[in-house]
């Protein structure tokens, strides 16, 4: 759960592409799908 929170509360570009790579490698999403679901977490 905390994991999701730090998702959530990392805004920054920079962050959010090392956001996406990771949840690329975990969940198996493609980068482009983290961003929206990124969006609508917030």
């Amino acid at each position: 759960m905390k994991e999701h929170e730090t998702v959530v509360q990392l805004s920054i570009p920079a962050d959010a592409q090392f956001i996406d790579v990771a949840r690329l490698t975990l969940y198996g999403w493609p980068p482009r799908w983290g961003f929206p679901m990124k969006r609508l977490k917030i």
